[in-house]
């Protein structure tokens, strides 16, 4: 394998923390698979508020650990579909030892294919506790059905209201009125939302 694929990023079981300069090195792999949004660099760069995300490349495949969103413990994961049946082995082993649990967790469906195309003994079960994000995007465009009627009535209600009130403009960040509308904004979505400041903090960084 090529160790080159990845400049920056170390070779498993090194790890190292996700910074700004591995985003070409990462999007140099994600672009070769469909698109997955758990390895979109900006969500990887934006979600990982306490610095705790880790990559590393194995099999030129890049290794991550995450973060579990709600329990805060770490996990592995990867994507890549070199090696795949050898790369699953040694990250479970490795997981194992290192108190990451006995399972990878966010596996992409091109990973999944690959591995199922390959001769192993590994247990495979599909998440469908997150299946609300997957949508149709035709269904998305048209609303069309009885089921997304709450929606078009939403949409219609909006236009109604806002439509001629509405503009899409890029906004200067480097603005300090800019921020601070940004944080009122944040501020009293999460009044009106009634959460804590607790529970909106990964949001609010």
């Amino acid at each position: 394998s090529n160790k080159d694929m990845f400049v920056n990023i170390p070779q498993f079981p090194n790890f190292k923390a996700l910074n700004l300069d591995d985003q070409a090195d990462i999007n140099t792999l994600i672009t070769q698979h469909p698109p997955y949004s758990d390895y979109n660099f900006i969500s990887m760069w934006t979600w990982d508020v306490d610095q705790s995300l880790q990559v590393s490349q194995l099999h030129n495949n890049l290794v991550v650990i995450f973060s579990d969103y709600v329990t805060s413990d770490n996990f592995l994961s990867f994507l890549g579909t070199n090696k795949v049946a050898d790369t699953v082995d040694v990250l479970l082993t490795y997981s194992n030892n290192n108190n990451l649990g006995k399972e990878l967790k966010l596996i992409p469906e091109v990973v999944v294919s690959a591995l199922k195309s390959s001769d192993n003994n590994f247990y495979i079960e599909e998440d469908d506790t997150n299946h609300d994000y997957v949508l149709s995007v035709d269904l998305m465009k048209s609303m069309a059905g009885k089921k997304l009627g709450p929606k078009r009535n939403f949409i219609n209600r909006y236009k109604r209201l806002y439509e001629d009130r509405t503009e899409v403009k890029r906004l200067d960040l480097t603005i300090d009125t800019v921020e601070k509308q940004i944080i009122d904004l944040f501020i009293t979505w999460q009044k009106k939302a009634k959460k804590t400041c607790a529970e909106t903090e990964d949001e609010y960084q």
